[in-house]
């Protein structure tokens, strides 16, 4: 019985060990898991950047950005604005900004005009049907099909790594783990927002082209004198002048009234003092007379 009862608490201790081993080595497994997706994330990034362009430049359409300008005359201000906007909404695009100038001589307004990208031949066309006098027209094209298949293969990349990090943060129950996977599940969605904002932006330029529309009218310069005031309008206007003058002057003056009062306290104290140094000298004075007139007496 005592032999049954020594093998059975055997059996039991060496259950724990194992159980302790194994958790150990689960923890021990996630931790290098977690290095070794991302040690490998650069790495398959640029396997994949390179598998990217390999495979993705056969079946993915050329990515252009493309900008016309245009700068033209017309004959009526008012009436080109008004045929302008028809035409581009007419081809589904808008004005994304406007820089209105009117001088004496020469009214100029530039338009930014965003259209589809299918559509902005046709569009150019269509305005300049509406010129007098077409002084420049150029359109740019910018490819950008390279950092675009890379930008969707790191992106690609991106949410692999994050599956593999969600799939690590499954299987472990470390705190410690769980923190440190949940840290880089953070950085790698902070990178995937940053890609897909770049992708959108680069989308929408693609698919949304712009043209710099310049159209102006000359007008022709009237020079308009002012009527010249009479002598009695200018004699009315000094006698304001001076008048508004002399208030400007009163009220100025008026604002030192502190210093007044102190001027007007300092004054009196030194014509007190004087009146009473000039009533001593001539006491002094007269008390002298009296005692000479005393001693010749005597």
């Amino acid at each position: 019985m005592k032999n049954i009862l020594t093998i059975t608490a055997a059996v039991c201790l060496i259950a724990i060990g194992c159980g302790s081993i194994s958790e150990k080595n689960a923890d021990s497994f996630a931790a290098s898991d977690t290095r070794m997706v991302y040690r490998a994330a650069p790495e398959m990034d640029g396997m994949n950047n390179m598998v990217g362009r390999q495979e993705s430049s056969p079946t993915t359409s050329q990515k252009l950005i493309k900008t016309a300008n245009i700068s033209m005359e017309v004959t009526n201000y008012k009436v080109a604005r008004q045929k302008i906007d028809s035409i581009t909404k007419r081809y589904y695009g808008w004005v994304s900004s406007e820089n209105m100038t009117n001088y004496d001589h020469r009214i100029t307004n530039t338009l930014a005009i965003r259209v589809p990208a299918e559509r902005l031949d046709t569009l150019i066309t269509k305005l300049l049907t509406v010129a007098k006098k077409i002084e420049s027209q150029s359109v740019r094209s910018t490819d950008v099909t390279e950092e675009y298949i890379d930008i969707e293969s790191r992106l690609k990349n991106q949410r692999a790594v994050e599956k593999k990090f969600i799939a690590l943060l499954q299987r472990t129950n470390n705190i410690s783990q769980i923190l440190e996977i949940e840290s880089k599940l953070a950085d790698i969605r902070s990178q995937i927002e940053s890609t897909e904002g770049r992708m959108r932006y680069l989308s929408n330029r693609v698919g949304y082209s712009t043209i710099n529309l310049t159209f102006y009218q000359k007008i022709d310069y009237k020079y308009d004198p002012e009527p010249a005031e009479s002598f009695g309008q200018l004699l009315k206007k000094s006698f304001y002048k001076g008048w508004a003058a002399f208030v400007q002057f009163v009220l100025f003056i008026a604002k030192l009234w502190p210093f007044w009062i102190l001027i007007a306290i300092t004054s009196y104290s030194i014509c007190r003092y004087r009146k009473k140094r000039r009533g001593k000298e001539m006491q002094k004075k007269e008390n002298n007379k009296h005692s000479s007139t005393v001693l010749e007496d005597k």
